[in-house]
């Protein structure tokens, strides 16, 4: 009975030594260069107009100007990166595969509604079909309009166009203050919370000294502020009334050398979202709430640390102990 066990369990670990062979030919004839096709050939310059589906919404934007634009609302800020980023996408695809075209269905390109495509300032139409994924390889069949071939293209290039317009989306950025010497609050509408520097460094409220790092801390916290979403891209006076910026609840405004200085706006609706702007933009955004604490932040609150006193009871032992000390010394 124990020579049984003892056979099995030797079969068991060649078999285990057999299937680590095999994988670690796999992963190692994987990990070969592989030899690519380069099935078309597209300049990233040349493109004027790229559209693609997502979740059965068709996006185009354009660049027949030199600027990227949607083409649903030319108001629309495309970030010009992350459309150049879908520009170069055309330019470097290529396939490690092609194959005769047989049985569409076979390769998910029968009814495939996923296409991607690509105009050049020449007019020239480049239309690519996405048909399955082969999950072995991380590899789409593809084809391309005009061709009767099937080719497998690596899936990061189906995956870069799995996004709506609202991801193209340019927010902006506050402006940086690179040496802050006044943070100006207005809460509410009257209340005012002003600190300041002055030419030696001391911040203060008017009447109290504050901590220099406390104050530096809660000016980064709004200049370095992150846009949780944009509400609105182009909101009109309407809309801003309709999110309470025709009354915010803060206006906060943080000052520097060489006339620098970016104003924030802070509103809330009835429903006690919070919501921020640039002043003079129409671009509002939501944030996240944890800003309140520095809205509603007091002198008090600036003030530095006070210092740790010695108890009486320290200071009496160390009394005794250097009395004892001198009677000894005496003795």
């Amino acid at each position: 009975m124990k020579k049984d066990t003892k056979i099995v369990i030797l079969l068991a670990v060649l078999l285990v030594c057999v299937i680590a062979y095999r994988l670690t030919g796999f992963y190692n004839e994987k990990n070969e260069e592989t030899p690519t096709i380069d099935f078309v050939t597209i300049n990233q310059e040349d493109i004027v107009q790229i559209s693609w589906n997502h979740s059965g919404i068709e996006y185009t934007i354009n660049n027949e100007t030199g600027v990227w634009h949607w083409t649903g609302d030319d108001d629309f800020p495309v970030d010009e990166e992350q459309a150049d980023n879908l520009a170069q996408e055309f330019a470097d695809i290529t396939a490690t595969r092609e194959l005769d075209e047989e049985d569409l269905s076979e390769y998910g390109l029968d009814d495939s509604d996923i296409t991607i495509e690509a105009v050049t300032s020449g007019g020239e139409s480049y239309i690519f079909t996405i048909g399955d994924e082969n999950e072995l390889t991380n590899e789409n069949y593809v084809m391309i309009d005009g061709s009767e071939k099937i080719y497998m293209v690596d899936s990061s290039f189906a995956s870069a166009f799995e996004k709506t317009i609202d991801d193209l989306l340019k927010m902006e950025e506050i402006p940086q203050v690179t040496d802050v010497n006044k943070i100006h609050m207005v809460i509410e509408g009257d209340m005012v919370k002003e600190y300041t520097k002055s030419e030696d460094g001391t911040w203060t409220d008017g009447t109290q000294t504050l901590d220099e790092q406390k104050v530096t801390s809660l000016a980064n916290k709004f200049l370095n502020l992150s846009w949780e979403r944009c509400e609105n891209y182009n909101a009109d006076d309407a809309i801003k009334s309709e999110k309470g910026f025709d009354n915010p609840y803060a206006v906060v405004t943080i000052s520097g050398s060489n006339d620098e200085e970016a104003v924030l706006l802070f509103a809330k609706d009835e429903y006690g979202v919070l919501y921020a702007k640039l002043d003079g933009s129409n671009m509002i955004y939501n944030v996240n709430l944890d800003i309140l604490d520095s809205i509603d932040i007091t002198s008090e609150d600036l003030l530095p640390d006070p210092e740790e006193e010695t108890t009486e009871t320290d200071e009496t032992s160390a009394d005794g102990e250097t009395q004892q000390e001198e009677n000894q010394s005496e003795e």
